[in-house]
């Protein structure tokens, strides 16, 4: 799958960014969850290559059924809104996901093409890996992701605290 037809996917970043940081959002943690989660669905929706869906609001696929004639087929698992609780403590929030391949004859998932992340917060940061390179891309003020750099890993062993850990 090629990450330029992900652009719904990524705009679905941008609006919840958006709306995240709007002073009209004013309702309840459920309610922005259910939001931010009806976001990504409309958006994904919009890719030909996705057949469906797993959210973190149910372990069950659901399957859009529009485009299971393609040769390759995949679905997308997500969380809309990872870390929600963190809303009223004013620390990042993100959303997170990873598309597999999805053989519907089988109902089976199989590798992970593509996944990644997206953190709110006073700036915007997307990073994606297609399990080749990692990307970091970041929402600037015309409301674009803009490349900010690739990520490499060397194998020393040094020790990662991670925050939330």
């Amino acid at each position: 799958m090629n990450i330029n037809k992900l652009t719904p996917l990524f705009n679905s970043f941008k609006n919840i960014s958006q709306f995240l940081s709007s002073e009209k959002n004013n309702l309840s943690m459920n309610d922005t969850k259910k939001f931010c989660n009806n976001i990504l669905i409309d958006s994904i929706s919009k890719i030909n290559e996705i057949i469906g869906y797993i959210d973190n609001q149910s372990l069950e696929p659901k399957i859009f059924f529009k485009n299971n004639n393609l040769n390759q087929n995949y679905l997308i698992a997500f969380s809309a809104l990872d870390g929600s609780k963190n809303l009223l403590s004013n620390i990042s929030v993100g959303s997170i996901f990873s598309i597999y391949k999805y053989e519907p004859e089988k109902k089976t998932l199989s590798s992970i093409i593509i996944s990644g992340y997206c953190l709110y917060g006073t700036k915007t940061i997307l990073v994606i890996s297609d399990g080749n390179e990692l990307k970091e891309y970041f929402l600037n003020k015309n409301n674009d992701f803009e490349y900010s750099n690739n990520f490499h890993f060397s194998n020393n062993k040094k020790k990662i605290y991670a925050i939330n850990n």
